[in-house]
C-alpha cells in the first residue's frame, strides 16, 4: 500500500473518530445544558493547558526519531510509560491550583482531583502511544481504537442519561474513558513492539531538545486559541461560557482540514523550486478557503435553528458567536500552508512571532472587551488576533517572494488542474 492510501486511511478513521467525540459532545451538552456542560469544558481546557506542560510534547520527539529508524520502537514505548506516569505525577501537584472547585451537583472536591488525575494519565498514554503508532505508519489501529471506545462511551450516555449515579459522577465517569483508551493503546502497541526497552542518555538527550522546541510554538499556539476560555469564565455567566466553548471548538474543528491538508500535500511542492513553491502555496490556500468558507457560511445559517436543536435551547447564544468565528477560523485556514513551509525550512521564529502578535492581541482586546460587551467580544476579539497571525506571516512570506498578498485570496480556473497534476504524479 502507497503512502498516499495510507493517508487516506488515517483521514478516514480519524474523521470517523472526531465524529464519535461530536457526539459525545452533544449528549453531553443535552444532558448538562450549557452551564453544566461550559464548566466540564473549562475543565478540560484547563487539563488540556496542563497536559502541554507536563508532556513536554515529546509524542513529536519520539514520533519522529521512531519514523527514521534512530530509536527502536520497545525504547520508544518504555520511555512514553515512564514519562506517563512522570507527567500524572506532575500534574497532581497542580491540579489543585488549576481547577476551580467542582459545583454541588457534581460531586467532592477529593472526587474531582481523583478524576482530574485520571484524565491526565489516561492522555498522556493515549497521546504518547497514538503518536508511536503513526510514526509506524499504523493508521487504522489507534483510531480504531479511539473510537470503539467512544462508541462505547456513547451507548452508556445514551442508556444512562436519566441515572442519578451518572448525574452525581459524571466527571469521574467521564474521564475513566480516557484512561480506558490510553490502557487498550498501550497493551496493543506492547504486543506490536514485543518487549520494553529504555533509549540511551545521547538519545534521550536530544528528545527532549526536539520535543522542547515543539512544546515553546505549540504552547504559544494553544494560547491563541484558549486563552479567550479563561476571560469568558471571569467575566461572563456559566452559560455563556457553555454556548463560547461550543461554538468555538465547533468553528475550531474547521481547522482539522487544513491541518491534514497543509500537512499531506505541502511535501508535494517544498521539495520544488521556488516559483513551484511559491504557486504550490498559493493554489493551497486559495483551495482550502473556497472549501471552508463555503461550508462555514452554510453552517452559519443553518445554525440559528441546528445548534439549539442539536444541543439544546440553552445554547441559544451559539449560532451568532459560531458567525462571529467565521472571519478568525478563515483567516487560521489561510495561515497553515504558509505556517507548514515555515517549519519545514526550520524557520519556527517566524511562526512564532506571528502567534505572539496574535496572542497579544487577543488578550489585550479580551481585557478590555468582554467586561464592556460581554461574551460577544470575544469571538470578534479573536477572529482579529488569528487574522493579526496570519497577516505577519503572509506579509513576511510575500517580501521574501516579491508576490501580492491579494494572490493567496483570489480563485484561478487553473487551481483545480495545477491540483490534480500533483496528486496524480
Amino acid at each position: 500500500m502507497s503512502f498516499r492510501q495510507l493517508i487516506i486511511r488515517h483521514i478516514f478513521w480519524r474523521g470517523l473518530y472526531f465524529l464519535s467525540v461530536f457526539g459525545v459532545n452533544v449528549l453531553l451538552s443535552r444532558e448538562f445544558r450549557a452551564d453544566g456542560s461550559g464548566w466540564i469544558y473549562y475543565v478540560v481546557n484547563n487539563l488540556s493547558f496542563l497536559l502541554l506542560l507536563v508532556s513536554l510534547c515529546l509524542e513529536a520527539g519520539t514520533a519522529y526519531y521512531v519514523s527514521d529508524g534512530e530509536m527502536p520502537a520497545a525504547s520508544a514505548a518504555g520511555f512514553c510509560l515512564i514519562w506517563s506516569l512522570v507527567g500524572a505525577g506532575l500534574g497532581a501537584a497542580f491540579i489543585g491550583w488549576m481547577i476551580p472547585a467542582a459545583p454541588r451537583a457534581f460531586g467532592s472536591r477529593l472526587e474531582l482531583n481523583l478524576a482530574c488525575i485520571i484524565y491526565v494519565f489516561g492522555v498522556l498514554l493515549s497521546t504518547y502511544f497514538a503518536a508511536l503508532f503513526f510514526a509506524r505508519k499504523h493508521f487504522v489501529t489507534p483510531n480504531a481504537i479511539l473510537l470503539g471506545v467512544n462508541l462505547v462511551l456513547i451507548a452508556w450516555l445514551a442508556l444512562e442519561r436519566n441515572s442519578p449515579m451518572l448525574r452525581a459522577h459524571i466527571v469521574l465517569f467521564y474521564f475513566s474513558f480516557f484512561l480506558l483508551q490510553g490502557i487498550i493503546l498501550l497493551s496493543v502497541f506492547l504486543l506490536q513492539a514485543g518487549s520494553v526497552k529504555f533509549p540511551s542518555t545521547s538519545l534521550i538527550g536530544k528528545l527532549f531538545r526536539y520535543s522542547l522546541l515543539a512544546l515553546v510554538g505549540n504552547a504559544i499556539f494553544f494560547l491563541v486559541c484558549r486563552v479567550d476560555y479563561w476571560f469568558v469564565r471571569g467575566f461572563c455567566s456559566l452559560s455563556d461560557l457553555g454556548n463560547y466553548i461550543q461554538a468555538s471548538k465547533l468553528a475550531q474543528a474547521f481547522l482539522l482540514v487544513p491541518s491534514i491538508t497543509a500537512s499531506t500535500l505541502f511535501p508535494l511542492v517544498a521539495g520544488g523550486q521556488r516559483e513551484e513553491v511559491n504557486q504550490g502555496l498559493q493554489v493551497l490556500t486559495r483551495g482550502m478557503l473556497g472549501l471552508i468558507g463555503l461550508f462555514l457560511i452554510l453552517l452559519g445559517l443553518a445554525g440559528w435553528w441546528a445548534f439549539p436543536a442539536i444541543f439544546g435551547k440553552t445554547f441559544s447564544e451559539m449560532p451568532l458567536l459560531f458567525i462571529l468565528f467565521i472571519p478568525g477560523i478563515l483567516a487560521l485556514t489561510a495561515h497553515y500552508p504558509l505556517t507548514a513551509y515555515y517549519s519545514g525550512k526550520k524557520r519556527l521564529e517566524v511562526n512564532i512571532r506571528g502567534s505572539l502578535l496574535g496572542l497579544g492581541v487577543i488578550v489585550t482586546g479580551d481585557w478590555f472587551g468582554i467586561p464592556r460587551f460581554g461574551v460577544w467580544a470575544a469571538p470578534v476579539v479573536s477572529s482579529l488576533g488569528y487574522a493579526c497571525y496570519c497577516g505577519y506571516v503572509l506579509t513576511v512570506f510575500t517580501r521574501e517572494y516579491r508576490v501580492r498578498a491579494l494572490d493567496f485570496f483570489l480563485p484561478r480556473l487553473l487551481d483545480l488542474a495545477w491540483l490534480k497534476k500533483k496528486l496524480s504524479a
